[in-house]
C-alpha cells in the first residue's frame, strides 16, 4: 500500500506479525527470511532443530552487505548483528536500533542434511497513516502520487504480509519521477535572464573602461615614444624642444607682458623643463622637480612622472 502525507508521520504505532517455516538444510548451504524493521522494534526467533546430533548456525544480519560477508565465511561471528550456533529447541532475541532491511538466515556447514523448524515473531513498530491523503493499493501493479512543487511532502510504502508457500516474501518496488514541463520551463527563463543580466552589466562596464581609456590616450600625445632610457629618442626629444623653447623666447621677447611662456606654478621662471612620459612642459625646473617629488603627476593630464627633463638654452 502507497500512502500519501502532508508531512512526515510518526514511528508509533505497535504490531505484531509473525511466521513459520519448515526447512530442510542440505550440507553447505544456507536459507534467509527477509524483515524491513524500523527502529523500537523487536525480533523473537524460535527454532526446533529435528536432526539428532545436529546443529546449525542461525544470524541476523543488517543489510545484504552483512549477509554476504556472513556467507564468505559463516564462523566468523563479528560480521552479523546477532550469531549463533543452534541444537535441539530454544530461542533468540534481537532488538532493533536503525531502521533498514535485515536477513534472518540459517546455514549448514556440515556434511548431513539437517531438518529444523524457524518461527519469527516480529514486535514492530509502524508508520502513523490515519491522516494520509491518498492511499493506493497497486491495481495494475501501479501507483501515482502528485508531489507539489513547493512545500514538504511525505510518502509511505508498505508491504502486505506473509505468503503461503512463499520462502522468501521478497517484493520489488521501482520509483520512478516524470518530469513536470512548467516546473521546468520556468527554471530555464529564470537561469536565462539572469544570464543575460549578468551579461548586459559586463558589456557595459567594458564599455565605459574603453571609454575612459580612450579619452585618456586622447588626452595629450607624449613627447617621447619609446623606452625612456633611449638615447637617442631623448636626442631628438631635446631638439624638438630646443626648437620650440627658442619660438617661446622670441615670442617672449616681442612681448614682456604675456606670461603664457612662464612656469605655470610660480611665475618667476621660464618652463625649462618638460615631464616623462607625456612631455608636458608647464613649470620651471625647479617647481617640476618639486612636483615630482611630492605628488608625482602630471598636472595636466595626470599621468604618473618618471623624470623630470631640463631644457637647457644653447
Amino acid at each position: 500500500m502507497l500512502y500519501g502525507l502532508k508531512q512526515s508521520p510518526q514511528l508509533d504505532v505497535p504490531a505484531k506479525w509473525s511466521e513459520v517455516h519448515y526447512l530442510a538444510v542440505p550440507n553447505d548451504s544456507y536459507k534467509y527470511w527477509i524483515q524491513y524493521l524500523n527502529k523500537g522494534s523487536r525480533v523473537k526467533v524460535s527454532y526446533n532443530v529435528e536432526s539428532v546430533g545436529s546443529s546449525l548456525y542461525l544470524v541476523i544480519a543488517q543489510g545484504v552487505d552483512g549477509l554476504s560477508e556472513w556467507v564468505q565465511d559463516p564462523t566468523r561471528p563479528e560480521t552479523t548483528l546477532s550469531w549463533h550456533i543452534i541444537s535441539d529447541s530454544g530461542f533468540i532475541e534481537q532488538d532493533i536500533t536503525k531502521s533498514s532491511t535485515y536477513y534472518v538466515a540459517v546455514g549448514n556447514v556440515y556434511l548431513n542434511e539437517v531438518k529444523a523448524t524457524i518461527d519469527i515473531q516480529v514486535e514492530g513498530i509502524l508508520y502513523d497513516t490515519t491522516n494520509a491523503y491518498y492511499n493506493c493499493s497497486f491495481p495494475n501493479d501501479k501507483c501515482t502520487l502528485s508531489v507539489p512543487l513547493f512545500g514538504t511532502n511525505a510518502a509511505v510504502l508498505t508491504s502486505p504480509g506473509p505468503k503461503l508457500n512463499n520462502s522468501k516474501n521478497e517484493f520489488c518496488a521501482k520509483l520512478s519521477y516524470e518530469p513536470r514541463w512548467i516546473a521546468y520551463m520556468v527554471c530555464m527563463g529564470v537561469v536565462t535572464a539572469l544570464l543575460l543580466i549578468v551579461s548586459s552589466l559586463f558589456n557595459k562596464r567594458q564599455a565605459v573602461s574603453e571609454d575612459e581609456i580612450v579619452d585618456e590616450n586622447d588626452d595629450v600625445a607624449p613627447l617621447i615614444p619609446g623606452k625612456d632610457d633611449d638615447n637617442s629618442s631623448w636626442c631628438s626629444s631635446y631638439s624638438s624642444i630646443l626648437t620650440s623653447t627658442e619660438e617661446l623666447e622670441g615670442a617672449h621677447g616681442e612681448g614682456h607682458s604675456s606670461t603664457r611662456y612662464l612656469c605655470a606654478i610660480c611665475y618667476d621662471a621660464p618652463r625649462d623643463c618638460f615631464f616623462l612620459s607625456c612631455g608636458h612642459c608647464v613649470a620651471c625646473f625647479q617647481c617640476g622637480t618639486r612636483i615630482a617629488e611630492t605628488s608625482g603627476f602630471c598636472p595636466v593630464c595626470r599621468r604618473k612622472i618618471r623624470k623630470v627633463k631640463k631644457i637647457f638654452n644653447v
